[in-house]
C-alpha cells in the first residue's frame, strides 16, 4: 500500500504542475483509472479525467468516492462541483446542506468546499452571503490557489470585473502556470477586450502545460481575432493531449475545427468535419460545401464585444453599436438610464434618438441585412419569447451559409 500511497503522490505533483500526460503515465503501475485505490485514489484519478478530456468519467469517479466515503471532506467537495456543473445551483445547495464533512483539521479542501458554498450563491444572486463563505475559506487557508479562483468567479458574476482579474492573478503568484488560474484570467482579459494579452498569456501556458483544455480556449480566441490559419494548427494538435476524449467534446471540437478551417478558406476540411459535430449548423454546412461552388461573400462589420451585466442585453449592445460610430457610450450610464429588470423595446429606441441616432424598425430578410452591412450599418436585433426578450447586434452575413454574423452580448465571441 505505501507503493499505491508513493505512486499516488507523484501523479498529484505532477498533476499540479499542469503535467496530465505525465501524470497518467506516472499513474500507469495503479492499473485502469476507474480503479485506482481509495477515497484519493479515486478523486484524483477523476480531477486526471477531467483535464484529459474525460469530464463524464470524472463525474462518474466523484460520485463513486462519495458514495463509498461520503464523510471524506475531499469526496463531498468534489461531488459537490460535479452537483453544481451537472444539474445548477438549486441541487448543488440542497447538496451543501445534506453533505457536512468534518471541519477539523482545516485543509486545502476545507476552504474549497467554504468557497464552493459562495460560488453556488453567487450563482443564485446573493453576493453578500457568498462574499462571507469566502471570507470564512480565507481565513482557514490564506494561500489556497484554487480559492482565488472561485473569489475571481464570485467577482465576475457580481460584475466586478476587474476586481476578478485581480483575484485570478493571486492564484497564479501563488502557484505560477496555475491551469485554473490561467484560463480565468484570460477569460476576464477577454471580457476586459484586452484579447493580445489574453492571447499571449494562454500561447505561453500552451507550451507549459500540458492542457487540451489551455489549447481548446487558445483556439477559440484566435478564431474571435481571426486568426485562422493558427487556430488550425491548435486544433490539429489538440488530440494528443485529451487521451481520453468523450462523444460530446469530439463533437465541439469538430464544430470548432470545422468553423477555423471554413474561415480560412480550407473548404474541404471543413466538409470534412463538419459532420462529426452532429449540428444543424454544421449539417447545413457540409450540404452547402457539397453542393454549392467555392463562390460566396462574408462581410463583417468590427463591432467589438461589449459583455452585458445582469440583464443588461440592451444597453450593451447599444454600447457596442455606439462604440462602432466613435460615439463615446457608457454601458453602466446607459444601465441607469433605461434598465429596470431587463429593458423595453421603447426605452431602447427613446435612448437612441436622444444620443443622435435614427431608430426604425423593420423585417430582418437577407436583402436587408446585406443592403445594411454593405453600407457599414450594424444594427440591433430582438429575438422575443412568451416570457423574455433579447437584443443583440447584427454584424456582417455568409452568403455561402446563408447565415447572419451576431454579436451576443451573453457570449464573448461572435456567433452565427
Amino acid at each position: 500500500m505505501k507503493m499505491d500511497t508513493d505512486v499516488l503522490a507523484r501523479v498529484e505533483e505532477l498533476y499540479d504542475r499542469g503535467l496530465y500526460l505525465q501524470a497518467l503515465e506516472a499513474g500507469e503501475s495503479l492499473g485502469d483509472l476507474r480503479r485506482w485505490p481509495g477515497t484519493e485514489g479515486r478523486i484524483l484519478a477523476g480531477r486526471l479525467a477531467q483535464n484529459l478530456g474525460g469530464a463524464r468519467l470524472g463525474r462518474v469517479l466523484y460520485r463513486l468516492a462519495w458514495r463509498a466515503d461520503p464523510a471524506s471532506p475531499m469526496a463531498c467537495y468534489y461531488q459537490g462541483t460535479a452537483t453544481l456543473g451537472r444539474f445548477g445551483p438549486l441541487s448543488a445547495w440542497k447538496f451543501l446542506q445534506k453533505a457536512d464533512p468534518p471541519a477539523q483539521p482545516p485543509t486545502s479542501i476545507h476552504a474549497n468546499w467554504f468557497g464552493l458554498h459562495a460560488e453556488v450563491l453567487a450563482t443564485l444572486r446573493d453576493f453578500q452571503r457568498a462574499d462571507e463563505w469566502l471570507n470564512r475559506a480565507e481565513e482557514l487557508v490564506p494561500d489556497e490557489p484554487f480559492l482565488w479562483v472561485q473569489r475571481a468567479h464570485v467577482w465576475e458574476q457580481e460584475d466586478r470585473l476587474d476586481d476578478a482579474l485581480g483575484a485570478a492573478r493571486r492564484s497564479m503568484e501563488i502557484r505560477p502556470w496555475f491551469r485554473p488560474g490561467v484560463q480565468m484570467t484570460a477569460s476576464l482579459l477577454c471580457q476586459l477586450n484586452r484579447n493580445e494579452e489574453a492571447l499571449a498569456l494562454l500561447s505561453e501556458a500552451s507550451e507549459k502545460l500540458e492542457s487540451g483544455l489551455i489549447l481548446w480556449q487558445l483556439a477559440s480566441l484566435e478564431i474571435e481575432t481571426e486568426r485562422y490559419a493558427e487556430a488550425c494548427e491548435v486544433l490539429e494538435r489538440i488530440d494528443r493531449y485529451l487521451p481520453l476524449v468523450e462523444k460530446d467534446l469530439v463533437k465541439q471540437l469538430a464544430a470548432l475545427h470545422a468553423d477555423a478551417a471554413y474561415q480560412h478558406g480550407d473548404h474541404a476540411t471543413a466538409a470534412r468535419l463538419a459532420p462529426l459535430a452532429e449540428h444543424a449548423y454544421f449539417n447545413n454546412m457540409a450540404e452547402r460545401l457539397a453542393d454549392m461552388p467555392a463562390e460566396g461573400k462574408r462581410s463583417i462589420l468590427p463591432v467589438e464585444a461589449v459583455r452585458q451585466h445582469h440583464q443588461t442585453c440592451a444597453p450593451a449592445t447599444l454600447t457596442a453599436l455606439g462604440r462602432y460610430w466613435s460615439k463615446p457610450v457608457d454601458h453602466q450610464e446607459v444601465v441607469q438610464e433605461i434598465c429596470y429588470g431587463g429593458t423595453s423595446a421603447q426605452k431602447e429606441r427613446v435612448w437612441a434618438e436622444e444620443h443622435g441616432f435614427l431608430a426604425r424598425e423593420f423585417r430582418v430578410t437577407a436583402e436587408s441585412t446585406a443592403a445594411l452591412i454593405d453600407r457599414g450599418v450594424p444594427f440591433a436585433l430582438e429575438t422575443q419569447g412568451t416570457d423574455w426578450g433579447h437584443l443583440q447586434a447584427i454584424v456582417g452575413y455568409d452568403t455561402r451559409m446563408g447565415t447572419f454574423l451576431v454579436r451576443d452580448p451573453s457570449n464573448l465571441m461572435r456567433g452565427e
